[in-house]
């Protein structure tokens, strides 16, 4: 009987709510605004929203909406239910639904057989509270259910459909690094910003060829005011071998600075910005300045091989402006000018070097879908300007192209690949191709802004309030940590070899990693990849994970992680490590994996795939089984252990036994001669 009636007051307050609540224009705008609160959207919580942001949400969310959508009903709670009014009858009720029964279609009217006490107050009860056991529940007939008209449904969709499309809408700041855009940020919106470029072709520098780092701040001072700071760093040797000198230079780029853009016009479908930088760029050539370096080398300005080394006021202004042209297509087009040195030089003599530059950039955004834009852009040097020599140390000009895409992975984290032949990284020095030569690189870009919300619909079906399995040993899974955790793990083996990673969750969907590594000097390997896991030296990486795909049940995920580094040796070789993670959860209790593995080097590629599998026989205890598969200049290798994690907690100990030379990266599809037993200690907090 109690069943029945629960079931009889729940249609009743379903489709009788919407015309019981108080309806005032002031209650509602208090029901917005806890919606609002509760999705965090405040500045105590540390998310800093635009004004259209604000309206956004606020257009966004009716009555109708907040009790027809259940992923909104989770992040608020009504204040007020219902009150009826005193010695109501069943009759004003059947009224009630008549004069709304045309704000419905296929309305199939009930009837109501007996009367709802008129001395019951309904108040709000928490969701884990016991429903009061002196409630008089009385039963109502209801005949045939009713059916909503369709049209509320899919003007709510309409509405998460814009949410949804604004929360994606990624402002292109640059287009290619030589074509700044029009565009800013708004005030106080924060992007953090870490990339890098790289020839395809390895080149006289060998592992994974020049690669040029960045790391660079852009914040929305006003909402027409955009300030920015850099740091880039290269410190290979010279791609193409330089034919006139008698050994290849040492050479390292280095620049910090800072940019100002200001938009001082927008009207119509066009804006108007000018950008300004200063920065200090450094000039090494020659000498002895790698790790571990042991002899000096010749530079490019002079014949002696003392090293050369100056720090460069440099900067460049620009003019962007930009046309929309459709909700999908922009244009960019931006005059420019970059003051670089006309020479370098040391106690020894000097020789020459770029000198100011003068081009026009022309740049494209177009959105493929919500999450995906593609851009292109082109800068073309102007004049007697000079940005590339060649081998023979002659000067000319270039154009600058870049080709590439961006994509969201969530609100938070945005992924930029593409390909160019812009080797500088810094307003002043994008305009150059790379040292030695004019060749295509390839590039990309993590960016990251925390002030931006954590895009909610993924907030409510992926987080995780329990952790089924950590991470593996010698085969990644996707065990994501929630945002904003930290995970770190130390390891160490019989031999002497360790390795210690730190994990950072930046959002639901993406998360970084730094990791260091050294294998004992004893060790005993025959892999075709000594220079880059030689035993003895020290290896340094940075990486990161994005899930791709989660299935509707969640037991089945897909995410690619891509890793970057060298070995701290004199030669510094680095390679580029990349998977894909395929897990799948089993039964609740066991986890699958398969992941296609690959590295890229300056003596090949490696190519294998992982194979594991996790089986928590107990609640404390998981047992560990994986295999590393050979494909292409890879080797087999074999890892078992045993997890001991205790309950509720967020701590974990293997041990295990492996012949893989190393659990980073590259090191996975390598072997050692024996087995080596060792411990994994793990902690997230």
């Amino acid at each position: 009987m109690l069943a029945r009636n629960l079931l009889y007051f729940s249609y009743l307050s379903l489709f009788a709510a919407p015309y019981l609540l108080a309806g005032s224009f002031q209650e509602k705008q208090e029901i917005s605004s806890n919606i609002l609160t509760q999705l965090g959207i405040n500045k105590r919580e540390g998310y800093l929203l635009s004004k259209y942001q604000q309206q956004i949400y606020s257009d966004s969310i009716s009555e109708n909406y907040i009790l027809n959508d259940r992923s909104v009903q989770k992040y608020f709670k009504f204040t007020k239910v219902a009150e009826f009014k005193k010695n109501s009858s069943s009759k004003s009720i059947e009224d009630t639904l008549k004069i709304n029964k045309e704000n419905f279609s296929n309305w199939n009217a009930f009837e109501v057989k007996e009367t709802v006490p008129s001395d019951i107050e309904w108040i709000p009860v928490e969701g884990n509270e016991i429903v009061p056991a002196d409630i008089n529940w009385t039963p109502i007939d209801i005949k045939d259910l009713p059916v909503f008209d369709t049209y509320q449904n899919s003007k709510n969709d309409s509405k998460r459909k814009f949410l949804h499309e604004k929360l994606f809408d990624f402002k292109l700041l640059r287009i290619g690094k030589a074509v700044p855009t029009s565009e800013t940020l708004s005030q106080r919106e924060l992007r953090l910003n870490v990339g890098q470029v790289s020839p395809i072709a390895s080149g006289y520098a060998k592992g994974t060829g020049n690669q040029n780092y960045i790391g660079a701040i852009d914040y929305g001072f006003h909402n027409n005011i955009l300030i920015s700071l850099f740091y880039t760093d290269a410190d290979d040797p010279l791609t193409k071998r330089i034919v006139t000198i008698d050994t290849q230079p040492e050479n390292r780029w280095s620049s910090y600075g800072s940019a100002i853009k200001w938009k001082f016009l927008e009207k119509n479908k066009f804006k108007f910005s000018i950008e300004g930088s200063i920065e200090n760029w450094m000039v090494q050539s020659g000498g002895c300045s790698g790790y571990k370096c042991s002899a000096n080398t010749s530079n490019i300005f002079n014949s002696n091989t003392s090293m050369v080394e100056n720090n460069n006021l440099v900067g460049a202004i620009s003019l962007p402006i930009g046309l929309k042209y459709s909700s999908k297509l922009d244009f960019n087009l931006t005059p420019k000018i970059t003051f670089l040195p006309e020479s370098q030089s040391n106690q020894y003599g000097e020789g020459d070097f770029y000198g100011n530059n003068y081009g026009i950039g022309f740049g494209m955004a177009y959105k493929v879908i919500n999450r995906l834009k593609t851009f292109t852009s082109y800068y073309f040097p102007l004049g007697d300007s000079k940005n590339s020599f060649d081998d023979q140390l002659n000067f000319s000009k270039t154009s600058i192209y870049t080709l590439g895409m961006n994509y969201s992975i969530d609100s938070r984290t945005n992924f930029q690949a593409f390909l160019t032949n812009g080797f500088g990284l810094s307003p002043a020095t994008s305009v150059l191709t790379i040292p030695s030569s004019d060749e295509i690189l390839y590039g990309f870009n993590i960016i990251y802004t925390p002030t931006q919300i954590d895009n909610y619909y993924y907030l409510m079906d992926e987080r995780s309030s329990s952790r089924k399995f950590f991470n593996g040993l010698s085969v990644s899974n996707n065990s994501y940590i929630n945002s904003d955790d930290t995970q770190l793990n130390i390891l160490y083996d019989a031999d002497g070899s360790w390795h210690s990673r730190y994990e950072k969750a930046l959002s639901q969907r993406f998360i970084v990693d730094l990791t260091a590594s050294g294998i004992d000097r004893g060790t005993d390997t025959n892999t075709n990849f000594i220079s880059y896991f030689k035993p003895g030296n020290t290896i340094v990486r940075g990486g990161a994970k994005a899930l791709l795909y989660t299935n509707k049940d969640r037991n089945l995920t897909s995410s690619f992680r891509g890793s970057f580094g060298r070995v701290l040796a004199e030669n510094k070789n680095g390679y580029f490590f990349g998977e894909s993670i395929n897990s799948y959860n089993l039964l609740e209790k066991v986890s699958l994996n398969i992941n296609p593995k690959i590295g890229f080097t300056g003596s090949g590629e490696s190519i294998g795939l992982g194979t594991g599998i996790h089986w928590k026989v107990l609640k404390q205890i998981t047992l560990i089984s994986e295999t590393n598969i050979p494909i292409n200049n890879a080797e087999n290798n074999m890892t078992f252990g045993i997890r001991y994690s205790p309950k509720e907690s967020n701590k974990h100990i293997d041990l295990y036994s492996s012949n893989a030379l190393s659990f980073i990266d590259m090191g996975q599809l390598m072997r050692r001669n024996k087995n080596v037993l060792g411990v994994n200690l793990g902690i997230v907090f």
